[in-house]
């Protein structure tokens, strides 16, 4: 019942409008790669390809519209929260971890941002680190294979989160193996244990590239190596921290103007950094401590007899957990710090679980507790969460606020409603559009060009991103624009421009296209 209730929480706001860019973005790559295109060639994205081609193959079978996509985010939404139940219950006990696991779930469900690859990323990470638990219970390689084939997995969703977690198991791996290695009832030579650990990160890298490799070699044989290397390597990590950067709160506030909206971000960002280095400062202690021993399985009370050393599996979700921090720095906001903060979740549950019992007894140290809790808990991570819920009793799950077939019942903005059934009075199925947008600000293009067709038609739709249509207007010489009358709805303001033949080989076709420029034209 607890978890139904939990998947109720998150299904509350799947009818909320749709989001102006980031999800329609998604829904425009999946469908693009339905209709043949191929990533990095035929468009330009800096995320890894993996959760466009699970939206798209959804697309294949059930049909494309927003509602599709969001019941699959909001499946993968619900996994995590079990993820991070399972991972926490194994750290500490079945009723204790109920307490990350409502948490998460009120995050997931108020943040909305449909279609976000980081939370299927994570889902993918919470579930490598349980088949990691897996094989520090049991030591059968099978498990270590299965992490592999999550990191893997992880990699083709989100190559940064891949990469975070794949450093964070594998020195956790290595730290067991040595430790296991020079323990007293194991004893091996030091050839023995070097022989033992290769063969355990080589069985974790065999699992790591049985679904990556494949994936990324057939992207690099089609779309270039260096073009794959440019967009989801060198791009992210320069020209996005560079140009979409966002301010971090330094580490020593101004205190006079520390309140409201400034306290929240700093604990955001610095109270996961807290609870990684305490993590950190308890696992080096553990490792001079006797070998990680087996768990035994809960009593019918959730309390265990033989809990885990903590060392080995705290130093896979912290280095983890830290590679996450730099993501979330290099454009901070609430949505981009929330992985992070999930997986300190977990990691500060399991430290306090094992405070030992004559330490809670101390009066002193419960007040302390509890007031540390109230004052970093309520204000960044409750409060901001459950105020996204204003308004969202206006759209019911079970309500229909579109008219348009593509919407799937989620409402579009007035705006975005009367673009697509302009465009549709003037557009022929099959016919080339092109998006472009000037301001980033005043985007609203990518729903438009997903919901602007019926399924069954679609016109092939081409934003300002591709490669092999940038520039269009170099391919010929267009007419001079005849600006139509301008639609604003205070978010966003949207022009249209003039017809033209963007490539010789859509002109051969005589197919004319339609260019929409949101903002100044260029």
């Amino acid at each position: 019942m607890i978890f139904l209730a939990g998947l109720w929480v998150l299904l509350i706001s799947i009818k909320t409008p749709a989001n102006l860019y980031d999800e329609g973005l998604t829904l425009v790559y999946a469908d693009r790669i339905l209709a043949g295109d191929v990533p990095y060639r035929d468009f330009w994205t800096l995320y890894a390809p993996g959760y466009f081609y699970a939206v798209a193959g959804l697309f294949k079978v059930f049909g494309a519209n927003v509602l599709i996509a969001r019941l699959l985010d909001t499946t993968i939404r619900f996994l995590v929260t079990l993820g991070v139940y399972l991972l926490a219950r194994w750290m500490t006990s079945r009723w204790v971890a109920l307490i990350p696991y409502a948490l998460v779930t009120l995050w997931l469900s108020a943040i909305r941002f449909y279609s976000y690859p980081a939370f299927s990323a994570l889902g993918v990470i919470l579930l490598a680190l349980l088949a990691f638990s897996r094989y520090l219970d049991t030591g059968r390689w099978r498990w270590l294979v299965l992490t592999g084939l999550c990191l893997s997995l992880t990699a083709v969703l989100r190559q940064d989160f891949g990469g975070y977690a794949t450093a964070g198991i594998g020195v956790a791996l290595a730290v067991y193996e040595i430790r296991q290695a020079r323990s007293a009832q194991i004893k091996l030579r030091p050839i023995a244990a070097l022989v033992t650990l290769a063969k355990a990160e080589a069985l974790l890298a065999a699992g790591l590239v049985i679904v990556a490799g494949p994936l990324y070699v057939y992207l690099a044989a089609v779309s270039g190596l260096q073009t794959i290397w440019t967009d989801l390597i060198v791009f992210p990590a320069t020209t996005f921290r560079a140009t979409r950067h966002l301010p971090v709160p330094p580490l020593i506030p101004d205190v006079a103007h520390f309140s409201g909206e400034k306290w929240e971000d700093w604990a955001r960002l610095y109270v996961p950094l807290a609870i990684y280095a305490a993590a950190l400062v308890v696992a080096g202690i553990g490792l001079f401590r006797k070998p990680f021993k087996q768990v035994r399985d809960p009593d019918e009370y959730g309390r265990r007899s033989g809990v885990p050393d903590l060392s080995v599996p705290l130093i896979a979700l912290t280095i983890s957990g830290l590679g996450l921090v730099i993501k979330a720095t290099s454009r901070y906001h609430v949505l981009n710090a929330l992985p992070m903060a999930v997986l300190a979740l977990v990691v500060g549950t399991a430290l306090f679980y094992r405070v030992p019992r004559r330490i809670w007894r101390n009066w002193g140290f419960v007040v302390a507790f509890v007031t540390s809790i109230l004052a970093t808990v309520p204000g960044p991570y409750i409060i901001p969460f459950t105020d996204l819920y204003r308004g969202v009793d206006k759209f019911q799950p079970t309500g229909c606020y579109s008219r348009i077939e593509r919407a799937g019942c989620v409402p579009l903005w007035q705006d975005q409603e009367m673009a697509v059934q302009y465009i549709r009075s003037r557009t022929d199925p099959g016919e080339y559009i092109f998006v472009g947008n000037t301001r980033h600000d005043l985007s609203f293009a990518n729903d438009l060009i997903f919901t602007s067709w019926p399924i069954g038609a679609a016109r092939r739709v081409t934003p300002n991103c591709i490669r092999a249509w940038r520039p269009p207007w170099r391919s010929n010489r267009p007419s001079p624009p005849t600006w139509l009358p301008k639609m604003s709805g205070g978010l966003f303001s949207t022009r249209w421009g003039y017809q033209a033949n963007p490539t010789p080989a859509r002109s051969a076709a005589a197919s004319p296209t339609w260019i929409i420029s949101s903002g100044i034209p260029t």
